[in-house]
């Protein structure tokens, strides 16, 4: 009689289940790596922006601002910044998107991530000078925080220097955590 070669079936549950064991102890991890590449992905994309946006103020010599938008063509006060944005030159400084106005870049909603900003609640607006401004004149620092489910704990903010640029940054713009 020929030797068999092969594996028995006591062989194959054995295996089966080990490897079930293995997979089941990576999935959390591989999900934690899915959400933190969400989240770099949005704060880089945001910073993008706002770069791009302070970048053409400069350049053009004119207003440029950010706003929150929904639809990628208007500017949209109920929205927040997880729902989308744009970045439009303001050519006649009243802090509106109006007919005539380019819209320079917009970016969709964030996917799995929340971003918000207290300073910057829906526009930011980048002077010819570079530097930023929110709701008065004089507001001209701030920070957008971005969380997922895995909580404040990982939480990224996007800083606003005084200067006008942004920086990434895990903390907040006084070195406290982020909250969510």
């Amino acid at each position: 009689m020929k030797q068999q070669s092969g594996m028995t079936l006591a062989e194959l549950l054995a295996t089966l289940a080990v490897g079930t064991i293995l997979i089941s102890m990576g999935i959390p991890s591989y999900q934690s790596l899915v959400l933190s590449n969400s989240q770099t992905a949005e704060v880089n994309e945001l910073i993008a922006g706002l770069s791009l946006a302070r970048s053409e103020a400069i350049t053009k010599n004119t207003r440029v601002t950010l706003c929150t938008s929904t639809n990628g063509t208007s500017c949209d006060a109920t929205a927040d910044w997880s729902d989308g944005w744009l970045v439009y030159a303001d050519n006649n400084n009243d802090s509106n998107l109006n007919a005539g106005e380019p819209v320079i870049k917009s970016s969709g909603a964030a996917r799995k991530v929340t971003a918000k900003s207290a300073e910057f609640s829906t526009f930011i607006t980048y002077r010819p000078n570079g530097r930023a401004m929110a709701n008065t004149p004089r507001d001209n620092t701030g920070q957008f925080t971005f969380c997922d489910k895995r909580g404040a704990g990982k939480a990224k903010t996007v800083v606003i220097e005084a200067s006008g640029r942004p920086r990434a940054s895990q903390y907040t713009m006084d070195g406290g955590s982020p909250s969510c």
